[in-house]
């Protein structure tokens, strides 16, 4: 699985590089268009070359049987994949009818930094999912073990971040965008507490996935995409983008509810905690080490954020004896 993640790293890579050298030499919209084709293309390339060099070149048959098969499992994930889209923004589209095109602009510059984020659970469920899948036909008990190491993992590195960013967001958006984006900021440190529960709820997706169950799936993100779009409505009037990053952190939420109860329902009884309450402890302790020194300079703060949660974390014992041995593999690797 390190090899579809490294393609992927590369191919948004080149997507930066060439966009940004599209836009320079003039070619507005019509030349991203045509990146994102070729950028596409380069990535088939590498896929059908790394697959042919390991396996030998893939064949083309026709089974339609399999197809059919096919389709059925995977449609509802296509409309997944639909109604994903719209949970993630729909909120730029009612903010540009409703409070213009300024405030899509402060407010697209706060999620980039959630979109580039987002990327951690990406290839961590990515790389996961042939687990849960074996583990959902051979081993439930396993399957449990997994899901809960995953959650936890990617959780507690989602909770620090989030409580950094809600003190530093203004400086940072001042570091790589300049003084004209320190707006956003009030967006941004509310935006950010969507990490922690994107993150539960990327991994338990495809934890669903691997137990067949796509069309809760489907259920959950149309309850959301439908609670997003109201909510939305009714809070950007008054509240602009603030509002709709409330909306979005609440959205996740509405997500979590129907999740929770697919979990349950392929792995019984499920603790929610995970040694999480303890780590939720630990990034209070890292928010109160910040709030007490705020004003002093970035790297000061995220230095001094780092330790204070390090020394929490193994202070209250938030890593299990198998949490340790997980890491030890890791680090002899």
């Amino acid at each position: 699985m390190e090899l579809p993640a490294a393609v992927g790293v590369a191919t948004a890579v080149l997507r930066a590089i060439l966009g940004v050298a599209a836009l320079l030499l003039g070619a507005g919209v019509v030349g991203l268009g045509i990146v994102s084709v070729v950028t596409s293309g380069v990535n088939a390339g590498v896929f059908w070359w790394l697959y042919a060099r390991r396996h030998g070149r893939p064949g083309i048959a026709l089974d339609v049987a399999a197809g059919r098969q096919l389709i059925r499992t995977a449609a509802p994930l296509m409309l997944n994949g639909f109604l994903n889209t719209i949970f993630f923004r729909i909120d730029i589209l009612l903010l540009q009818a409703m409070r213009g095109a300024e405030t899509v602009g402060l407010y697209a510059t706060a999620y980039k930094f959630i979109d580039g984020l987002l990327l951690v659970p990406t290839f961590v469920t990515l790389a996961l999912f042939p687990l849960l899948s074996r583990f959902a036909d051979e081993s439930p008990e396993r399957l449990g073990r997994t899901y809960r190491q995953a959650v936890k993992a990617l959780v507690l590195v989602a909770v620090p971040i989030a409580a950094g960013f809600t003190f530093l967001a203004e400086d940072v958006l001042r570091f790589f965008f300049g003084d004209t984006y320190a707006p956003a900021a009030p967006a941004l440190r509310l935006l950010v507490w969507f990490l922690p529960l994107s993150y539960l709820n990327g991994v338990t997706q495809y934890l669903l996935i691997a137990v067949n169950r796509q069309r809760l799936i489907t259920l959950a993100f149309g309850l959301g995409a439908a609670f997003n779009i109201l909510a939305n409505i009714a809070v950007i009037p008054q509240f602009g983008m603030e509002g709709s990053a409330v909306v979005t952190v609440f959205s996740e939420v509405v997500l979590l509810a129907p999740f929770m109860a697919g979990v349950r329902g392929a792995l019984g009884s499920l603790p929610l905690s995970f040694g999480l309450m303890r780590g939720l402890v630990a990034a209070a302790a890292m928010a109160a080490a910040l709030w007490a020194i705020q004003g002093a300079p970035g790297p000061v703060m995220v230095l001094a954020g780092v330790l204070v949660y390090a020394a929490a974390l193994a202070a209250l014992r938030v890593l299990d004896a198998e949490d340790l041995r997980v890491l030890r593999r890791l680090i002899g690797r």
